[in-house]
């Protein structure tokens, strides 16, 4: 079972944008008695950094951005060194909410971070799609399948009929070449597409006399 975890790397959080998430979660975590919102807030015990820890780090970032603002290298150091510490303390203040919600989605929602997203899953690719087998030059058989996602490589396979020794060929594209066959003879091939997760689903047989 996935566990919907919450978003820790800022990297791609503009100034303001990072701000904005951390005033948000300090109207939503462990706010000081008599300012809770007592449909959103939650409590985390033991939560560390403290909860006026993080308020004055922000408060701290917010006027680094002020100061950097038309100055010079020097606010801009101050600016990054602010950022950097909050954006760590938050991330403490994450991994320390996704222990204590264990997989609560409520309580990873109302704590005002960022969820991340889910990775789509790809479904199952099903049996090779367009799988063809073709003898255009002498002693020579072309096979292909066509390309679909969730597919990390290709498997042909083919033997001489009634010949129990396979032939195994492996791609990452979608096509093989497969020459010095013996020529008037029927070769009987498969095809498999290779998943992420390594399993093999096959195609229908597709018999083909070599040129």
């Amino acid at each position: 079972m996935k566990i919907t975890l919450l978003k820790k790397g800022f990297v791609k959080y503009k100034s303001l944008e990072l701000l904005a998430l951390a005033r948000n979660v300090l109207s939503k975590v462990n706010e000081p008695e008599g300012f809770q919102n007592e449909i959103q807030s939650i409590t985390i015990p033991n939560l560390m950094p403290g909860y006026g820890d993080v308020k004055q780090l922000t408060d701290d970032y917010e006027q680094a951005i002020i100061a950097y603002e038309n100055k010079g290298k020097l606010e801009k150091v101050i600016r990054d060194n602010k950022r950097a510490e909050l954006e760590n303390a938050l991330r403490l203040w994450a991994m320390q909410i996704e222990v204590f919600a264990n997989g609560d989605l409520e309580i990873l929602i109302n704590s005002g971070f960022d969820i991340n997203k889910e990775p789509i899953p790809v479904p199952n690719p099903g049996a090779p799609i367009d799988f063809k087998v073709v003898s255009t030059n002498a002693g020579e058989l072309i096979l292909t399948v066509r390309k679909t996602k969730g597919v990390t490589g290709v498997q042909f396979e083919l033997n001489m009929k009634g010949d129990p020794n396979i032939m195994v060929c492996t791609q990452s594209n979608n096509k093989c070449v497969m020459r010095d066959l013996q020529r008037g003879v029927y070769y009987e091939c498969k095809a498999a597409y290779i998943t992420k997760d390594h399993h093999k689903i096959y195609s229908e047989i597709i018999s083909c006399v070599v040129k």
